[in-house]
Parts: C-alpha cells; sequence; structure tokens
C-alpha cells in the first residue's frame, strides 16, 4: 500500500492547471490503428495475392529447464475454420464456467475433424461437469436449417457467446441450459439465438433477434456478452446503417436484454439503446457490459474518444461508462475515464522510466502530462462484490498519427511502450491503474487475419479477486504477436495486491510455458468466471486453437488448459513503496474484516517506542474519525476502530509518527 501523506490528499483531490501541449514521439517507431471490422461481412475476404502455405515463421526449439512445471492441455471440440473465436478486436464469450455448478461449457462453431461433414454455421458444445477434468464433446444445438443457394448456407451462427443459465436454488446441471447469441451469417440485420438443455440434449430451441429501423438500432454480432449472476443475459453492439454499403456508426449503442420465460423455457429479449456520438474516426473501437454479483449494480463501456476530454480530443481512445445500480431498468448519464494529460491516471502516466523516455521523445524529457497515452482497440470489463468497474486494457503511447499507438520495442527495456492494465475506481472521478504486465509485442497476423493481445479479465465467483490474462510474444528478434503465449496476473480487490510469478518477480504468470501451447496459444478466451477448488486456490479456464497460423480457413483442434491455477500465496505482499516502508520504524497491516460494518482491527509493529495518531478519511479527503495521539512501546498492538457510525464505502486509515505517515484502504459495508 502506498504511503499517503497530507500532501498526497491534496494531490488527489485537487486538479491542476494545464496549458494542453502534446509530446510527440519520434516517428521511426512502428505503429498500429484500430482494425474497425466490418461486422455485415459473413465471410472473411482472402485476398487475391494470399498464399496458403503454412506460416513462415519456424519455431525454436524450447529448452525447459529441470522439474519445470507447465499446464495440462486437454483436446475438446473442432471446427471448420478459425474464425469462430473472433479477430480483428471481436472476443465471443466461448468458455463459461459455473462455480456452483462446477461445470464449464465451451460453445464453437461446428466441422473439423471431429465433425468432417458439419457446417460451420451450425453450433455446437463440449461440457465438463468435473471442472474441466473430463469432457463430453461436440453437442448439437444449433443446426441451420436451410441451404438456398447451394453453396452459402443463409442463418449460419457466426462469432457465437454464450454463457450457462442455472435456474433458482438448482446443484443439478442436468437441469441447467447453455444459452447462445450470435450474429447471422447472410443478409439480416440480427441475431440469432437459443438454448439447450443439458440433461437433454435434443431439448433445443432457437429464435432470431431482428433490428429496430424505427429507432436506429441495427445488430450485427454480440460483441459484449454477459449473464448477471441473478439469470438475466445483457448484450452490447454498434448500431450501424448498411444502406449505403458501407459502415456508418450511427451514434448508438445497441443493447438487448434477455429474462427468461419459464412458460417458454427461454430467453425473451428486449432491445434498446444508449446516445454515444463521438469525435474518432470510425466510432468505438469495442464495447463490453458486466454486472456485479448482486445482479444489481452494473457497466455497459466503450473505448471512444466522444470530445469529452478535452486533452486526448481527436488523438486517443480512452473508456467511457455508463452505470446502472437498478439492474439494468435506468442507466446514468455517461463518464469519461481520462488515462492522459493532467486529469489522467497517474499510474498510467508513471509506467514508462525516464530512460524509455528518452529513447522515445529525446530530450528534454516531455512533461509526464504533456503525453498522449491512449487505449489499445479491445478491452473487457468486469465488476466486483462491491460494484466497483474493472476495465482489462492495453495503454500505451499514442503514435504521431491520430488513434494510433506505438508497437516498436524499447532497446532499453526491451518492452513496448506499452502495459496491460486493470484500471478501477471507487467513486468513478478518481481511477487507479493496476499495471498487470508490460508487452513485448502488439499484433499478430494469421493469413488474412489478425488479432491483438485480446485482453480479458474473470474473477473469482464472489468477485473479490480479479485475473487478467492476455497474449504476447516474448522471443529475441520477434516484433509481432505472432508466436504468443499466454499470460495471466492476479488482483485481490480486498489487499489491493497482484500475484507475483514463479520466481517471486512482481511479474505475469507465463501459462503457456514449456507445454504444447508454447509459442503457439492463438485466439485464446478466458471465463468471465474462474473455479475455486478449495479456500485460496483458484483454476482459471482458458482455452485456445490449435490451428494453421498460415491459413485460418483450415479446420482448427480446440485446446482447454485444465490445470492452470493461483493461490493465495501467490500474491505480493511486498510492493516497491512497501519495501521502503519495510525498513522504516513502524508496519501497519491491513485492517481485519475488510468489508467491515460494525468494528474493524488492524495492527501496529514498532521496532521503537514512537507517538501515534489514527484518523479515517473518506474519499474526499475529509477526516472523519480521529484518535488522540498516544505513546506506544516497542512491538505489536491491535488497534479497534468502532466504524458503526459511518455510512457504506471506501475510506482510508492513517496512522502517523512524528515522521511517517500510512494509509491504508478499507470497505465498509
Amino acid at each position: 500500500m502506498k504511503k499517503i501523506t497530507t500532501a498526497l490528499f491534496l494531490l488527489i483531490f485537487s486538479i491542476p492547471a494545464f496549458s494542453q501541449s502534446y509530446a510527440y514521439p519520434k516517428k521511426e517507431y512502428k505503429t498500429e490503428k484500430a482494425l474497425h471490422m466490418n461486422f455485415r461481412n459473413s465471410k472473411v475476404k482472402i485476398p487475391a495475392s494470399y498464399n496458403s502455405c503454412k506460416h513462415n515463421i519456424k519455431l525454436p526449439t524450447p529448452n525447459p529447464p529441470e522439474g519445470a512445471d507447465f499446464v495440462n492441455i486437454i483436446s475438446i471440440g473442432t471446427s471448420g475454420n478459425a474464425y469462430g473465436y473472433g479477430y480483428g478486436g471481436s472476443k465471443p464469450v466461448a468458455l463459461w464456467a459455473n462455480p456452483e455448478l462446477n461445470t464449464i461449457t465451451h460453445l464453437h462453431r461446428m466441422g473439423g475433424n471431429l465433425n468432417p461433414n458439419g457446417f460451420t454455421g451450425n453450433l455446437g458444445y463440449d461440457i465438463s461437469r468435473d471442472g474441466g477434468l473430463t469432457w463430453n464433446l461436440m453437442i448439437p444445438i444449433y443446426t441451420v436449417p436451410e441451404d438456398t443457394s447451394g453453396v452459402y448456407f443463409l442463418n449460419g451462427a457466426r462469432q457465437p457467446s454464450h454463457a450457462i443459465y442455472n435456474p433458482v436454488g438448482n446443484i443439478n446441471p442436468d437441469d441447467a441450459y447453455v444459452s447462445f447469441t450470435s450474429g447471422i451469417a447472410g443478409e439480416e440485420d440480427a441475431y440469432l439465438y437459443g438454448r439447450g438443455n443439458i440433461g437433454n440434449t435434443a431439448d433445443t430451441l432457437s429464435n432470431i433477434l431482428y433490428s429496430s429501423p424505427e429507432d436506429s438500432i441495427f445488430l450485427s454480432v454480440p460483441i459484449g456478452y454477459v449473464m448477471t449472476r441473478t439469470g438475466e443475459i445483457w448484450i452490447t453492439d454498434f448500431s450501424h446503417d448498411w444502406g449505403s454499403g458501407s459502415m456508418q456508426y450511427l451514434d448508438k449503442i445497441a443493447v438487448a436484454h434477455g429474462t427468461w420465460n419459464n412458460s417458454t423455457r427461454q430467453f425473451d429479449y428486449a432491445l434498446s439503446a444508449l446516445s454515444h456520438s463521438t469525435v474518432c474516426e470510425g466510432g468505438p473501437c469495442d464495447t463490453k457490459v458486466a454486472f456485479a454479483p448482486d445482479g444489481q449494480t452494473g457497466y455497459i463501456a466503450v473505448l471512444t474518444d466522444d470530445g469529452s476530454v478535452p486533452f486526448s480530443t481527436g488523438r486517443s481512445y480512452y473508456p467511457v461508462l455508463w452505470k446502472t445500480t437498478d439492474a439494468g431498468q435506468t442507466w446514468e448519464a455517461p463518464v469519461s475515464v481520462p488515462i492522459a494529460g493532467p486529469n489522467g491516471i497517474d499510474d498510467v502516466k508513471n509506467f514508462l522510466s525516464d530512460e524509455e523516455l528518452e529513447e522515445l521523445f529525446g530530450l528534454p524529457l516531455p512533461n509526464r502530462d504533456s503525453i498522449a497515452f491512449t487505449t489499445a482497440f479491445d478491452f473487457d470489463l468486469h465488476v466486483d462484490a462491491w460494484g466497483f468497474p474493472h476495465i482489462a486494457v492495453v495503454i500505451g503511447v499514442n503514435g504521431t498519427d491520430a488513434y494510433s499507438i506505438v508497437t516498436g520495442q524499447s532497446t532499453i527495456s526491451g518492452y513496448m511502450f506499452a502495459a496491460a492494465f486493470n484500471l478501477m475506481t471507487y467513486d468513478a472521478e478518481n481511477w487507479k491503474g493496476y499495471e498487470m504486465g508490460r508487452l513485448k509485442t502488439f499484433r499478430g497476423t494469421f493469413g488474412y487475419i489478425t488479432t491483438d493481445n485480446r485482453i480479458q479479465i474473470a474473477s473469482n465467483w464472489e468477485g473479490t479477486i480479479m485475473f487478467t490474462s492476455w497474449l504476447d510474444t516474448d522471443l529475441p528478434g520477434v516484433n509481432d504477436n505472432q508466436l504468443p503465449d499466454i499470460w495471466c496476473r492476479g488482483y485481490d480487490v480486498i489487499t489491493e495486491r497482484t500475484t507475483c510469478n514463479e520466481q517471486w518477480e512482481e511479474l505475469p504468470f507465463n501459462v503457456t510455458e514449456y507445454s504444447e501451447a508454447m509459442w503457439q496459444a492463438y485466439f485464446f478466451v478466458s471465463s468471465h468466471y474462474v473455479f475455486e477448488d478449495y479456500c485460496g486456490v483458484w483454476t482459471i479456464p482458458l482455452s485456445y486453437q490449435d490451428m494453421d497460423p498460415g491459413n485460418p480457413g483450415e479446420p482448427v483442434q480446440y485446446k482447454y488448459i485444465s490445470n492452470f491455477t493461483i493461490n493465495i500465496n501467490d500474491f505480493c505482499w511486498v510492493s516497491v513503496d512497501e519495501k521502503e516502508h519495510n525498513l522504516s520504524a513502524f508496519q501497519v497491516s491491513q485492517n481485519h474484516p475488510n468489508p467491515a460494518n460494525t468494528t474493524t482491527t488492524f495492527q501496529i509493529t514498532l521496532l521503537e517506542p514512537e507517538m501515534i495518531g489514527i484518523e479515517v478519511f473518506n474519499l474526499m479527503g475529509q477526516r472523519v474519525l480521529h484518535f488522540p495521539v498516544e505513546k506506544y512501546s516497542t512491538g505489536s498492538h491491535p488497534v479497534t476502530i468502532d466504524v458503526a457510525s459511518l455510512d457504506a464505502g471506501v475510506y482510508f486509515y492513517s496512522v502517523s509518527t512524528v515522521n511517517e505517515t500510512v494509509s491504508k484502504r478499507m470497505i465498509l459495508r
């Protein structure tokens, strides 16, 4: 926990003056721009010059150290091509774990070796009822009803997402349902949706949800998709006008809300829209939706530039969120998240070293408030147990061109000038950026499709631990994300700790290192929820495509990683600030219980006698509790605070000596 002094509180809650001026990086660094997918195209257009031969990159020979521990990988379903996991920024929800049922499902398009005559527009799923150890494969859930062209199937599913609907009180997987939604191949501006009974696989239903042209709501594919813990489905999409034959964003976020109908045993959907105009080219990049475990507090988010952040306007992307506290009946006005400039997130503005800034910008070093940081072009969203949003996103330096990101590698650090972050806030105004890991590469090209880092975020069932994962290639001489491994790092919302890797470094885990997926974990996906094997041990469900990386039109074999775990002992208990603090004269523990509602206790440990003052502040920096200064002797002293008179929310308790102040966060409910 960082030390927070009175001066720092003033800095946190003040807005400095700033004269807008950008620092531009050197032009020789490679940059990338967003690939705004034409979601209407049901088939990927193959360039005439495309060569379908195998990838021309030769894999190095891995040399695992003696006793290396690597993950176990299980072959699950197959598909006729690699498009089902999304590309160019799209990440369908292909994995869904339900810890209450100890069940996980994997939805995919059909075809491939296990279904040689199957059509890729059909859908099937793989299921494990024992937490991912054993599987039943290729269970049909949707079959295209007609073929009117002889070559091209109408009503074929594309980029499908899904979840497990578990009726209230049910503990038997056979009495639950797999519910899916997808785009539709063909000319319809609509979604395909349906469900299958897990216990009776012949019991399937499907239907079509049409656009609402009179409301300017047009559907493409379910870009954002979630099932709440209360059993409701929320989908977000960008409304585009296709009448001119080109993609024209209509300044609306399409929202589909599904509720379970006990009579028909399927979901009924209602369409609405959120108004959202932009100044960025092509409209917003990505959208996601997520809810807290109570199903009441939720967020819809986009990566965009809507002109509301003066420093970034016309230059770079940032998140914008809508919030609901009544289960989606109403949505509050959107809130922008400045990541750069004078009002930007300090953790973002300071993640690059001075040496890297000199390499990128030259001397004199630019003021960090003048650096135009930008999000990349895809992200993920989660909401924790207290209703606080968590945005998993890659952030880097804006290139000279507007809405570009620098993807060249630093010769000093070896990393890109970018990192994976978990952005979160307690009040929608003061944001923190937890760096999950620096990146070596950004975009991978596989034949005629591309994908970036595909950053995703999962949580435990209770919403107290977040797990961020992404793709990156860490090989000498490789500058693109062509040979990806899966990387993952955990974050504890209560203690604000992140995990350390196997060497106890404050770095992410390389999940696929030395496994059969090493350097070839193509187009991975993560589940929204993880399994808790037993107290303090979490298995993070992950899957990827075993494919010909040079020809995504060829069949793929899906692979499931069955035993990648993070446990409570993996969380770092020493951060940079605390390493300094551990050498000081006193230490302050995290309070327990946290969250608390009546009393909570923390420990003060002294190396020598000290005069100690204790205060409690709210998020506005206002002191709400104060205790007289007392002399404490050498040793450990438990301190109990009565918090029953305080409102629910986030607070800081500060412990001060004559020379030092240490503050820690506590949550009251």
